[in-house]
């Protein structure tokens, strides 16, 4: 029996990905999905798609779908993104975890594409991301460039037939083609007892060594009960359940955990790191994550703002470019970083300080209305835009930290009563005024 690969085209319809000057990744990925698929068929791979034309489904959709087709490899073709416009390229694929035949895969079809010219980002873990998570195959996410790099996107055009041949190389080398053995798992029985008590032993050395015994089917059968619902008299109403799962040393990558994270749409992972440095609530805002966000975005939009999600997004995006950086940090220093990376890493403090810490015994902290966290966002990217620009300018990041306007938006939570939210409308102006007098000192 022949292989089988879902090819996915992120995105799609109404979710157009990223967009540059009118260039939108879902159309990038579609074409580069569809040439990717042609050749591995002539390799005598089967290929199924989630999508062959302009339509949109939602990443949990898609990897549904891939499980029920029964496949044994997921692979979605993306192209990459990055705050500002020219300052990043390269390829990079994305896999739950750093393990297993997708590993392999990953690293091969990243080596394919270097050789192809693009710069190699290396293969990373997102353990976040649906179509990575829920999907029973390995699978993989590959970045073609980024869609607002001119160099990028010049490569991803003169040699397109190149990227898609260096990326089906890059899964047939993987693949032993004249014998491919699926990366599967197996059920194993190791005792057969007639006496229960023997079987119940058996089975309580088995758990404490960490091999979950009927764990799977157990967990969904807890978790598949939330939903919506029929009461007695006839009324509509949801069930929504909570768990909590307590790994010994945070190990996340213990069984309980790892089957529990198949079955849920929302996971707050806690961080003992955070918790020492009196960050509360101590949830991680890049181990965690929630499925609700395309189901909610309508709300948003309707009730906070049509902005919500893309300043959401935007805020998530800088969060995981300071985790990136602070990995150089930590190797060599802060000060060798540029001004631009620097900045990068001041507004994620004033994000993490200002916006996700919370102090519950104060009376303005301890509950914020949409409206407020909406605003709060709005003058935190406003910071960022004012600052970034006067860095173009080659305005040094000591310069601007003089000025004490990041510590005077960090502390806005605290500053501006929920019952004043008009105070907010001033912090652009001190921001303004900010911009005016380091130009005024400095130009």
């Amino acid at each position: 029996m022949a292989y089988s690969i879902i090819l996915d085209a992120g995105h799609g319809g109404s979710d157009p990905g990223a967009v540059y000057n009118g260039r939108q990744e879902k159309d990038d990925a579609l074409r580069l999905a569809l040439a990717v698929g042609e050749i591995l068929q002539n390799h005598g791979i089967d290929v199924e798609y989630t999508r062959t034309t302009d339509v949109f489904e939602t990443p949990l959709q898609k990897a549904m779908e891939a499980n029920q087709s029964g496949a044994d490899l997921f692979l979605s073709i993306h192209r990459n993104s990055f705050p500002t416009d020219n300052e990043v390229s390269g390829v990079e694929t994305l896999i739950y975890d750093l393990s297993g035949l997708k590993y392999q895969m990953a690293q091969d079809i990243n080596d394919q594409l270097e050789a192809v010219g693009f710069v190699n980002l290396g293969v990373k873990e997102r353990p976040n991301l649906v179509v990575l998570r829920r999907t029973n195959m390995p699978a993989l996410l590959v970045e073609a460039g980024f869609i607002n790099s001119e160099v990028d996107n010049q490569l991803f055009d003169e040699n397109f037939q190149d990227i898609a041949q260096a990326i089906a190389a890059g899964v047939l080398d993987t693949l032993d083609s004249q014998g491919i053995v699926k990366d599967e798992d197996y059920r194993v029985q190791v005792g057969a007892f007639r006496n229960r008590r023997y079987a119940e032993r058996l089975l309580n050395e088995l758990l404490e060594e960490g091999f979950p015994a009927y764990l799977a089917s157990r967990l969904s059968a807890f978790y598949e009960r939330a939903g919506m619902m029929q009461t007695l008299n006839g009324e509509t109403g949801s069930v929504s359940i909570i768990g909590a799962v307590s790994p010994q040393g945070g190990d996340f990558s213990e069984p309980v955990t790892q089957n529990t994270k198949r079955f849920v749409r929302c996971f707050w992972g806690l961080d003992k790191s955070l918790a020492y440095s009196r960050h509360f609530p101590a949830i991680h805002w890049l181990s965690s994550y929630s499925e609700y966000l395309n189901d909610l975005s309508g709300w948003y939009a309707d009730h906070v703002s049509p902005k919500f999600v893309d300043y959401r997004n935007r805020m998530m995006a800088l969060l995981n470019q300071e985790s990136s950086l602070m990995e150089i940090v930590k190797l060599i220093g802060g000060d060798v970083l540029p001004d631009d990376q620097k900045l990068v890493l001041e507004i994620a403090k004033v994000i993490r300080l200002g916006f996700l810490q919370q102090n519950a015994f104060h009376k303005d902290d301890t509950c914020v209305s949409m409206e407020k966290q909406f605003k709060m966002m709005d003058v935190i990217l406003y910071l960022y835009k004012t600052a970034r620009n006067l860095v173009a300018m080659g305005q040094p990041m000591s310069v601007l930290k003089a000025e004490g306007i990041f510590e005077k938006v960090i502390a806005i939570k605290y500053d501006v009563a929920n019952d004043n939210l008009q105070l907010l409308d001033l912090y652009k102006k001190d921001i303004d005024d900010f911009y005016n007098r380091v130009i005024a000192k400095n130009a």
